[in-house]
């Protein structure tokens, strides 16, 4: 990606690889916009002790779980528990509601290497945990994970999983979860779910995401799309997505 007339350079690129595409962009003076993901947060705030719906994500989540006592609420890991539990795993290019293997080898290892890892430095594992999926002996089928009383000092907690494993983090109050779940590298996308829409907008507005989703609430493809911190610059998607690929220009006396 070098030579004239580079003007824009667009990577979805991680780590080192997305730093020497930025190096390559400064050496050339061209614009770059660069989206990297980060472990996507979500904060589900109660408004009564009772038991909520949950999900298992095929990308990883980090969720920010209520409690005052520094472990996740009783509940929160029961019903995460009996999500994952309730996961069918199968072919995706069969018919249904199911969750395909990760996409290479390289992947499953790396997702194996985190949920290991998450053992060693002492998060609960409450469901799921190393080894292939129950049923396969083949394939990389990743086994629905869910972690409890995590520390956003874990290595599970700052890096991106991207498989089927949830990182429950307990916090005692509104302010502390806006602290965790601002304290990171990356900053594309956050979750709030709350049925106080007015405290799920005041949350939403102290998050350091380019995205954050309320109560489930998908993407707007006509709304502006990237992060913040190490989850890129500039913008796609919608009228900001265009900003980038233009240029000011003046023409003084042009009106003479």
């Amino acid at each position: 990606a070098t030579g004239k007339g580079l003007d824009q350079m667009i990577s979805a690129a991680f780590d080192a690889r997305g730093d020497s595409l930025l190096t390559t962009s400064f050496d050339q003076a061209a614009r770059m916009w660069n989206a990297r993901t980060g472990e996507p947060v979500g904060l589900p705030l109660r408004q009564e002790e009772k038991v909520e719906c949950g999900a298992i994500s095929p990308d990883g989540l980090s969720v920010v779980t209520a409690a005052t006592d520094g472990t996740a609420r009783l509940w929160d890991v029961k019903t995460a528990r009996e999500v994952a539990g309730q996961v069918t795993l199968g072919d995706p290019q069969l018919p249904g509601s199911h969750l395909g293997p990760v996409v290479s080898k390289a992947q499953f290892d790396k997702i194996q290497r985190l949920i290991q890892t998450g053992i060693d430095e002492g998060a609960r594992l409450v469901a799921g945990g190393p080894g292939r999926a129950e049923g396969f002996n083949r394939g990389y089928y990743v086994r629905p994970t869910v972690f409890a009383d995590v520390t956003n000092q874990m290595t599970i907690a700052r890096e991106e999983v991207f498989g089927p494993v949830l990182v429950m983090i307990p916090f005692a109050d509104e302010d502390e979860a806006v602290r965790i779940a601002n304290d990171t590298p990356y900053g594309l996308a956050a979750y709030v779910q709350s049925q106080d829409l007015d405290r799920a907008r005041r949350v939403a507005r102290q998050l350091r995401a380019g995205s954050v989703h309320l109560n489930g609430a998908g993407q707007d493809y006509g709304s502006p799309f990237g992060g913040y911190k190490q989850s890129g610059n500039g913008r796609e998607w919608g009228e900001w997505g265009l900003h980038d690929f233009l240029e000011v220009k003046v023409i003084n006396g042009f009106a003479a």
